[in-house]
């Protein structure tokens, strides 16, 4: 009996030490996309509009249905899949009605893996989105947060507003009348 509990032990330390590794690895290799992401929000450098439309091979006004994250084949990296609903395709053509949008990073059982500036989704919630597509012919979001939107009704002026923000911040980064961002996207794209 006492060997079986060293060894678990033993497994559950090597689990421990390669967790607190790839932590440190991933710190080391996020430092310089933080620091971009400071850079760009201390300097006013929000990513525009009209530069989102031109990046994206697709962009859509959609509801979040699921949420899910799953290992990959090797089980190296858990990705999250976020299903969206479309309720509108202002770039790009969709040949259903939703799509799933990958991003790295999510928590599977007890273990979890954060990527600095992805995006965060909640189900039901109305998105405007600035998609990209992968080699592999995955959906991703633009610039992590910078090409999600949250559409959200705003009770001053009765309009629907899209509005972005910093994960992990309450306050909007920025905010925009959905239809002055419609005019924006149409703009950039020649509309």
């Amino acid at each position: 009996m006492r060997l079986k509990i060293e060894a678990v032990s033993h497994r559950r330390w090597l689990m421990f030490t390669w967790a607190v590794t790839r932590l440190g690895l991933f710190l080391a290799l996020s430092s310089s996309c933080s620091f971009n992401v400071q850079a760009q929000s201390t300097t006013g450098g929000q990513i525009s509009i009209s530069d989102l439309s031109s990046r994206s091979d697709m962009i859509v006004i959609g509801r979040v249905v699921s949420i899910q994250s799953e290992w990959n084949a090797a089980r190296t990296n858990i990705y999250t899949k976020v299903d969206v609903n479309v309720d509108e395709v202002l770039k790009g053509s969709l040949s259903s009605g939703n799509l799933i949008v990958y991003q790295l990073g999510g928590q599977v059982g007890d273990i979890g893996e954060i990527v600095a500036g992805s995006p965060e989704f909640r189900p039901g919630e109305l998105v405007l989105l600035f998609l990209s597509q992968t080699k592999d012919a995955k959906l991703r979001v633009v610039d992590l947060f910078q090409g999600k939107f949250t559409i959200e009704h705003d009770p001053a002026s009765g309009v629907e507003i899209a509005v972005r923000r910093v994960p992990g911040i309450r306050q909007p980064l920025d905010k925009i009348s959905l239809e002055e961002a419609k005019k924006l996207i149409r703009a950039a794209l020649g509309k």
